[in-house]
């Protein structure tokens, strides 16, 4: 199985890789002129390449098989999830990357205690690179900047999402049924913090249409109910 590594185009037939994939493969990993590889820009678009040189200014590669497109063929799945602390976030991150969602937006709700500033959000996006190296995916999943939950509640009316929110007091996901997988619709899932969201926060998410679920017979820290619920979500789905 060929390394992977992060390219951000433009492709042409002749590629140069720079900043810490270059190190990677040059330096760490010692390539050799006519080393094959594959690179992928995080855009659904990959393809293999064969190490031509390498120097101080990165790794020459010259394509070896013309640029093929990923197509997305499942309704896209966004996580807002009010951030766990220290390592929880990243270990939320590189999961939600594996499994396929899209989008995660951390969330801002009344109890949320972690802030990631701009120099945390892009730590966190590194760990979605390498997870897609591990995990052979070939969209990069966005991280959005910290966002209040009434603004992301007005984003998901706008267009047309279906919302689920964790909740141990609400129906279990065995019963939800639903038509999700007949109806393609983007579809959301809202975790809150450790401590619970408010009873106004509960009241907008009932007012805004939200489904609440119940994933297990206990209370799940925040990165698992995450993990758990957009694992069902995307099962259900078929998707990988």
């Amino acid at each position: 199985m060929l390394d992977r590594f992060f390219f951000d185009g433009p492709w042409n037939a002749e590629v140069n890789l720079s900043g810490q994939d270059a190190h990677h493969l040059g330096r760490v990993l010692r390539a050799q002129p006519g080393q094959q590889v594959e690179l992928f820009d995080g855009q659904g678009t990959f393809a293999l390449a064969t190490v031509r040189s390498v120097s101080k200014r990165g790794v020459q590669l010259q394509l070896a098989s013309a640029p093929q497109k990923t197509v997305r063929q499942f309704p896209s799945l966004t996580l807002a999830v009010a951030p766990p602390k220290g390592e929880r976030l990243r270990w939320l991150i590189e999961k939600s990357t594996e499994l396929g969602v899209d989008r995660l937006i951390p969330l801002q709700t009344e109890r949320t205690v972690v802030h990631p500033g701009d120099r945390k959000l892009d730590k966190l996006r590194q760990v979605v690179i390498e997870a897609c190296k591990q995990c052979r995916r070939n969209w990069l999943m966005q991280i959005e900047e910290l966002t209040p939950l009434p603004e992301f509640l007005a984003e998901c009316l706008s267009n047309g999402s279906r919302v689920f929110v964790g909740d141990q007091n609400g129906q279990p996901w065995a019963d939800e049924g639903g038509d999700w997988n007949a109806t393609k619709q983007p579809s959301v899932a809202i975790v809150g913090p450790e401590g619970g969201l408010s009873s106004e926060e509960l009241v907008s998410l009932e007012e805004a249409g939200a489904i609440p679920i119940s994933v297990a017979p206990h209370i799940l820290r925040v990165e698992t109910a995450a993990i758990a619920i957009a694992t069902l979500l995307i099962s259900r789905e078929g998707a990988g």
